[in-house]
């Protein structure tokens, strides 16, 4: 049986090029893990705005401008930063649409949209499905 020899300098190599790969690895992962913390931040900072630009359209929305918008007709309010649509869907089906940009260093454009129903009791989201987020 012969001896083993110069196994242990081959080992020692594996060894090191293994703890820098997970290294690395664990560097990159935190990397990613900070930028995503900073995204959701900035798209928290950029939903409330758009959910009050889309509460506010609800809220100031004339009830004869909506009679007299046709079925299928869209109509656009643009302002320095968000943009509402009201598109009518059916007899009293509507989807109200609102985009806005978060005032941050970089900006980040949110769009929010909700469908409604009008009838006697007024204007009133569909219930468990209404809210929805644009890309």
């Amino acid at each position: 049986m012969r001896p083993r020899r110069a196994a242990a300098l081959p080992s020692v190599l594996f060894v090191v090029a293994m703890l820098g790969a997970m290294m690395v690895g664990t560097a990159y992962a935190g990397r990613t893990a900070a930028t995503a913390t900073r995204l959701h931040e900035k798209e928290a900072h950029a939903d409330w705005p758009a959910e009050s630009t889309l509460v506010a359209m609800l809220e100031q929305w004339d009830s004869t401008e909506r009679a007299a918008q046709g079925i299928g007709q869209t109509v656009t309010w643009r302002d320095t930063n968000a943009v509402r649509t009201i598109t009518r869907l059916g007899a009293t089906l509507y989807l109200v649409m609102a985009g806005r940009e978060g005032r941050l260093p970089q900006p980040l454009r949110r769009r929010l949209a909700v469908f409604v129903v009008t009838d006697s009791l007024g204007v009133r989201p569909i219930p468990n499905r209404a809210w929805m987020a644009l890309p």
